[in-house]
């Protein structure tokens, strides 16, 4: 399906006389090991997660965030991850000064509901076994580049939060039922998809081996 993109450089406005769409963000959760983990969506079948930690990967002058994708049903689900283009990712990057009231200049997507063919398509991929799948109450990570940045142009910002906006969308299947969990347009002007607001000073990592690393279009930044 083609997605339509729209110019939204007038959110900003949006926010400044609205302020019922400055909302408070959700709980930060912290698991044994430490990392500490944002709900960005929360669907039927999975949830969507992304940890306050931004990632390097050798050989590359961009900077990656860390996905994680939720089971949230008593069934394996199945998560294509096939298409780059089909992820969560993050859409832009700034500097705030609290942890809510996110802005942006910028194109963003927006989605039509999974129509019944694309329904058919997953629950089919899903039984032919061409998903990436995950039992209940199981997680899978993923690490998706932002092609435009690097360490060295975040650490040079000063402020209180470094501000995530957060783009694209996941389709999930459990073999019945199908979803689509995004972060468009529409989603963001509900509050339906949280943005991520990481205190300063950023902790980095490096992406460990093999794995799920996703490119999208590579890194232009050098």
């Amino acid at each position: 399906m083609k997605q339509a993109i729209v110019f939204t450089l007038f959110v900003s406005i949006l926010f400044s006389f609205n302020p019922t769409l400055a909302i408070a963000k959700p709980p930060v959760s912290s698991n044994s090991t430490g990392e500490q983990w944002q709900p960005v969506i929360k669907g039927t079948l999975a949830a969507v997660d992304v940890e306050q930690r931004l990632y390097e990967k050798e050989g590359t002058g961009c900077f990656f965030i860390r996905v994680r994708l939720i089971n949230l049903s008593k069934k394996p689900i199945g998560i294509d991850l096939s298409n780059s283009a089909e992820v969560i990712y993050l859409n832009q990057w700034g500097v705030h000064e609290d942890n809510h009231g996110g802005v942006f200049n910028g194109l963003h997507s927006m989605y039509k509901p999974l129509d019944s063919q694309q329904k058919e398509r997953l629950i089919a991929d899903y039984r032919a076994k061409k998903l990436t799948m995950a039992g209940p109450g199981q997680t899978i990570d993923y690490y998706v580049v932002f092609n435009a940045s690097g360490r060295s142009d975040v650490e040079k910002n000063h402020g209180n939060y470094l501000y995530l906006n957060l783009d694209g969308r996941v389709l999930v299947t459990d073999g019945s039922r199908a979803e689509a969990l995004d972060c468009g347009w529409e989603r963001q002007a509900s509050d339906g998809c949280e943005d991520l607001f990481i205190p300063f000073p950023v902790s980095w990592s490096t992406i460990p081996a093999n794995s799920r690393v996703i490119q999208q279009r590579g890194c232009f930044h050098k």
